[in-house]
Formats: structure tokens, C-alpha cells, sequence
């Protein structure tokens, strides 16, 4: 069964779509987010209103955990500046009913027996740790939990970095040079067990500004990049006239 895993979405309605209709080209039968489907892009109602009408599960990532009331930045001294503009102008955008989905989303989600989707780490999922290294405790603890639960693989985003972590401290940057579209990881989840981080389908931070997300098909594990409309969706954030526009707008096309 092929099954796709995104994440970080970030109301970029043009990537979200891209990647949609890439899924239902190749027939990709089963969809899951892993969270911050909202926030930098100019179209958070409308990729909510796109995960419900295709039925997508997703968990929550900080954005939505944020979008959910007014909060004081001053107790956010580790929020940009950036993302506090974006998260105000993101609730002004949603509906109560976009607010009443986004406070039923779970931390974890369950792809299947074998693997558990967390938009940032399983050790405190609702503290939103980075997981940027294969030194980081968050990493260990993670593997721990893993073990416990008796998961093979964790799914995550929130660095919006392709990444493979396996638990002896190792780990891989998933490359693509060709632009053919895919990086084939080759993993044997029967020998130990991995984190993934499966990249950002809205906000690339890893150098290469198409969308990214993990095709999992059977044991085959794909890191798919696919490209999309990234002027269409800078012009929709300048024409906002948001404070700091030209910064969420530069940050579509930003590689690092």
C-alpha cells in the first residue's frame, strides 16, 4: 500500500496542491499530516478545508497549537517575530469552525502497527522539542518511547529538513541531485528502529525550495520532491500588506 506522509504544510495552497495531485498520479492510497498545516502562507482556511474534504488525519503541530488563542508574545520570547505576525493573521483568517478541527487534532497519530507520526518528537509532543541532531536527548528519548510502545519508526517534521536517524546515533541527509523527483532511503525497520524527518511541503529549509514529503510503499521508503507555483504564492503573501510580507514571502523561496 502506498502511503504519504507530509508535513508542515504552512497555508501554502500552490505546494499542497502539487503534492496532491502527484499522490493520485502514481495512486497513493492513504494521506496523513504530521501538523503546522497553517502559519507563513497566505491560505491556512483553505488547506484545512483541504485535509477535511480529503479525508487527510493529521496530528498538531505548534502553529495550530498556537492559532488556538491570543497569546502574549512577551511569554514567546522564542517565536520570531515573523511567526508571531503570521500566527495573529492566521487566526484572523480561520472560522470558528477551522478553529473547532484545529483543536481536535491529536500530538500522535498512528499510521500503522509499525510506524507513529508526531509533529516534532515523541518526548513531550506538546513542548514542540527539535530533533536536529543525532546527539540531541530529544533524539534518545524519542527511541526510548519508540521501544516502549513497541513502534518500529517515528514520523516527524517541524525542522523542515529531510533527515533518517537510526538508533545507534547514526543518520543520513537524504539528497536528490538529478531533479528526478524521488530519493530512495533504503531502511530494514526489522533491524532497529528509526526516526524520519520527512521534509516540508510548504516552507523548505533544506536548500532545495520544492515541496517534500515521504512515499512509503510496502519497505520502500521515498523522499519525493515536487515542484510548484512558488511565485504564485509570493504574491499572494505581498499582496496581504501584513507587516513583514516581504519576509514571509521571501522565506518560499529562501534554501536555508
Amino acid at each position: 500500500m502506498k502511503s504519504a506522509i507530509l508535513s508542515d504544510i504552512h497555508g501554502n495552497l500552490e505546494a499542497f496542491q502539487a503534492v496532491l495531485c502527484y499522490c493520485d498520479r502514481i495512486g497513493v492510497e492513504q494521506i496523513f499530516s504530521l501538523g503546522d498545516n497553517i502559519g507563513y502562507g497566505p491560505n491556512p482556511a483553505e488547506c484545512l478545508d483541504l485535509l477535511v474534504t480529503r479525508h487527510i488525519p493529521s496530528a498538531m503541530g505548534n502553529h495550530e497549537h498556537e492559532v488556538q488563542t491570543h497569546f502574549d508574545p512577551a511569554s514567546h520570547l522564542n517565536i520570531s517575530l515573523c511567526a508571531i505576525v503570521s500566527l495573529e493573521w492566521t487566526r484572523d483568517q480561520l472560522s470558528p469552525e477551522h478553529i473547532r478541527y484545529v483543536k481536535s487534532l491529536p500530538y500522535t497519530i498512528l499510521i500503522d502497527d509499525k510506524h507513529i507520526g508526531v509533529h516534532a518528537s515523541l518526548d513531550e509532543p506538546d513542548r514542540f522539542l527539535y530533533i536536529m541532531a543525532s546527539q540531541d536527548r530529544t533524539l534518545k528519548s524519542t527511541f526510548e518511547i519508540l521501544q516502549y510502545e513497541g513502534y518500529k519508526t517515528c514520523l516527524i517534521g517541524h525542522t523542515h529538513m529531510p533527515r533518517v536517524f537510526y538508533e545507534d546515533g547514526s543518520y543520513q541527509i537524504p539528497k536528490e541531485r538529478n531533479f528526478t523527483g524521488t530519493t530512495t532511503i533504503t531502511l530494514d525497520i526489522s533491524q532497529g528502529r528509526y526516526v524520519i524527518n520527512v521534509g516540508a511541503v510548504g516552507v523548505s529549509r533544506d536548500g532545495d525550495p520544492r515541496a517534500s514529503f515521504l512515499l512509503m510503499d510496502n519497505d520502500q521508503y521515498n523522499i519525493v520532491r515536487v515542484p510548484y507555483d512558488y511565485e504564485q504564492t509570493r504574491k499572494k503573501l505581498l499582496a496581504t500588506q501584513l507587516p513583514l510580507c516581504q519576509e514571509l514571502a521571501d522565506r518560499i523561496m529562501k534554501t536555508k
